[in-house]
């Protein structure tokens, strides 16, 4: 079962990252923010894992579809089910591409 991209969403708002702040006074601080950084770090490979999953489960749905429907020849049906699949993976790799400008 696919999970729907709002729940990736979800979860990456409530790791607040966008209120984290990086600027420590002491150097407990820095040791305190780096742990905490490491965690999100972890937390989002792990959405990021799940993410990919999904997005492989629904790549693999539309190629059977592909295959199951003997449109191999018929370029016009292929193109729009390959739309279809481009349409669906979009909101995936939006949040793909979040993840990354977060770990990076």
């Amino acid at each position: 079962m696919v999970i729907n991209p709002k729940i990736y969403m979800e979860q990456l708002e409530e790791l607040g990252l966008e209120d984290l702040e990086i600027e420590p006074s002491s150097r407990g601080e820095a040791v305190k923010l780096i742990r905490e950084i490491e965690d999100h770090i972890s937390n989002l490979n792990k959405i990021r894992y799940n993410l990919h999953g999904d997005m492989r489960i629904i790549r693999k749905e539309y190629l059977e579809r592909l295959v199951e429907e003997g449109i191999r020849g018929d370029r016009k049906r292929r193109r729009l089910i390959m739309d279809e699949r481009d349409r669906v993976l979009s909101p995936y790799e939006g949040i793909d591409r979040l993840i990354d400008g977060f770990i990076d």
